[in-house]
């Protein structure tokens, strides 16, 4: 079943980072998502936006790259913003355990700025990055 999708945000990256790492990053995704990212090298940062009708299997796909991606080449932790099944949800995304402290605001944020059933709050954000070590 297909559903739409969508998840963007911004990433802080290092400084070895080059215009073709996202590239890269863009065509291993799914060919049924629509990819947009954008560089900058002066801020050293990259916009990601994926959308589309994506299965459960793709998405999941998506979003275990992104989380190699930004422990790839995240420099500091960004939190990314994801529609499904009509449904706002914030996920943040980290090099190491500074995932763990985007932790608990982003649940706050989801809980006090989106319309939904108080027993779908712990399911409204998702941590993509392990600590490391």
């Amino acid at each position: 079943m297909t559903s739409t999708y969508e998840i963007c945000g911004a990433l802080s990256v290092v400084g070895g980072f080059r215009r073709n790492h996202a590239q890269q990053f863009a065509q291993s995704l799914p060919a049924s998502a629509t990819v947009y990212c954008v560089t900058d090298a002066v801020t050293h940062s990259v916009m990601i936006r994926v959308r589309g009708a994506l299965t459960d299997q793709e998405v999941t796909s998506i979003e275990g790259d992104l989380k190699e991606f930004s422990q790839k080449w995240a420099r500091t932790a960004a939190v990314f913003s994801r529609i499904r099944f009509g449904e706002q949800s914030l996920m943040p995304l980290a090099p190491g355990r500074h995932v763990e402290r985007l932790q608990d605001p982003a649940k706050e944020y989801v809980r006090h700025h989106t319309p939904t059933p108080p027993h779908s709050d712990s399911q409204n954000t998702q941590i993509l990055s392990a600590p490391l070590g």
